[in-house]
């Protein structure tokens, strides 16, 4: 599977093998086989649904239950769905396509993110079937090497580090200045329109970083961590979780609480003709979020009074 393949799209095809063909199982699902569930699904007249099966290791992805099933009918074959994929992407399509317990889902995150180091954590969660948060835990804790960049949700590599991608667009300008802006954003791993202010810099003689971008990119990744922290610590009080006002404050918060790279990818994607009427709303939003932060410490400075 190539990074650029979703296992939704891989062929499958439907057929009846021998049950002595299949080997083995690479279902997320750690726990074995529940024989009582088993005798269960056995016992039902209907006929046992497809079970889906990797076509070239002939591994169960999905379906032990109602393999198990068949064999308690005394059946020696079974119908399946044979999925045509490699391996790690037929263990992708058994993680969505299995009901999975907390451990199961842990566990499934790990081998992903070892197996797709160059995927973000939305681009594997998306496919998995799984949360964002899930996946960065995961990476968190899997001896992995970190990389430099990540492909997203829409096929596009981004670095992780911002200025080594402005350092690296520099370079190459210097290098090939005939070098069309798609050329060096694609080389350098950053958005055409950080490509195009980078050429910009680079023809004015200035930094192609900034100072402020030099001079507030730790800061920055300090505050967000802080300020998730705090957000954190809030959905944890009972006076907010047990309220139905404070539970609708947590998810606004939630919801708008981004990195700043997310905020550059969401402005990327605003269309020209847009951007006006995008941005005095962003604005409404703000003012809005301003004035309900100065109710809050004016109410709370009265209290202790």
């Amino acid at each position: 599977m190539t990074a650029q393949q979703d296992v939704g799209t891989q062929p499958r095809e439907r057929t009846r093998v021998p049950i002595a063909e299949l080997r083995g199982s690479d279902s997320p699902r750690l726990g074995g086989v529940d024989e009582e569930l088993a005798r269960r699904i056995a016992e039902q007249p209907d006929p046992l649904a497809p079970i889906l099966v990797c076509r070239s290791t002939m591994a169960v992805l999905d379906g032990r239950h109602r393999l198990r099933a068949a064999e308690l009918r005394g059946e020696d074959s079974v119908e399946v769905e044979l999925f045509h994929g490699d391996p790690d992407s037929g263990f992708l399509l058994a993680v969505r396509r299995n009901t999975l317990s907390t451990v199961d889902r842990k566990a499934a995150a790990l081998r992903l993110v070892s197996t797709y180091p160059e995927w973000s954590d939305r681009r594997i969660a998306a496919a998995a079937g799984l949360s964002p948060k899930t996946i960065a835990a995961a990476r968190a804790g899997a001896p992995v090497p970190r990389r430099g960049s990540r492909m997203g949700l829409d096929g596009r590599v981004r670095p992780l580090d911002r200025i080594s991608g402005r350092l690296r667009a520099a370079e190459l300008l210097a290098s090939a200045p005939g070098s069309s802006l798609r050329e060096v954003a694609a080389a350098a791993g950053i958005s055409i329109g950080t490509a195009k202010d980078v050429r910009e810099r680079v023809r004015l003689g200035q930094d192609p970083v900034g100072p402020r971008r030099r001079a507030e990119e730790p800061a920055a990744a300090r505050g967000f961590t802080d300020s998730l922290d705090l957000l954190n610590n809030l959905r944890r009080d009972p006076s907010l979780r047990c309220s139905e006002v404070g539970r609708g404050v947590l998810r606004l918060l939630g919801a708008h609480f981004l990195d700043r790279r997310e905020w550059e990818r969401f402005a990327e994607a605003v269309p020209r003709h847009c951007a006006k009427g995008m941005a005095r709303i962003a604005r409404q939003c703000a003012e809005a979020w301003n004035d309900f932060a100065d109710q809050v410490e004016r109410r709370a400075a009265n209290e202790r009074r």
